[in-house]
């Protein structure tokens, strides 16, 4: 393993939409309160028809349960795409340098000359997609750090670092997710 893992990378808007989906599919509390009015309403509807409920009352559920069915993934989709246009406004000519060694992250942005450090300990998690690394720093705070932009080292390092200097959670979990399934299989062989 060498010592550090550097990666430089462009605002990349195709690695941004997805980190957004997943970002809002799993840590949105308003898409989960939705989903559930959704559910609610399903299960009203059927348990409506078995029990005999009035044209008026089961028309009234099939309305809400369609609407909802429709709206929450154009909400989500439409939501995903405004952040990334926004971020892609803000940040598309920046160029971001991020360097992976045994002690900490540095995070360096070169056109607002911006320097975060972060030690292994007192990142939430990490988690790994088929492009990108998503870098928790808090439940409701990451960035992402692009596989393309890779200038010196391996991505097997990363998953080592994360995989041994990450803080364990309460219940003595590693805070390193793969969500790519070909990957997954891959780091199992591996390991």
């Amino acid at each position: 393993m060498t010592n550090k893992i550097q990666f430089k990378n462009k605002y990349n808007k195709v690695v941004a939409k997805h980190f957004f989906t997943y970002y809002v599919f799993r840590n949105s509390s308003f898409t989960f309160i939705i989903t559930l009015i959704g559910l609610f309403a399903l299960i009203m509807l059927v348990s409506g028809m078995f029990k005999g409920n009035s044209t008026n009352t089961l028309m009234m559920m099939w309305l809400i349960a369609i609407f909802l069915l429709i709206f929450l993934p154009t909400y989500t989709f439409a939501n995903v795409n405004m952040y990334v246009k926004r971020d892609f406004k803000n940040r598309k000519d920046m160029i971001e340098e991020v360097e992976f060694s045994k002690e900490k992250i540095i995070r360096h942005e070169t056109t607002t000359n911006t320097k975060l450090t972060y030690n292994w300990v007192s990142l939430f998690k990490v988690i790994e997609a088929k492009d990108a690394f998503y870098i928790f720093t808090a439940p409701e705070d990451a960035f992402i750090v692009g596989k393309e932009g890779l200038v010196e080292g391996k991505i097997e390092d990363v998953r080592t670092l994360c995989c041994t200097y990450l803080k364990p959670d309460k219940k003595g979990k590693m805070p390193f997710i793969i969500t790519d399934k070909e990957i997954k299989k891959l780091y199992k062989k591996v390991k």
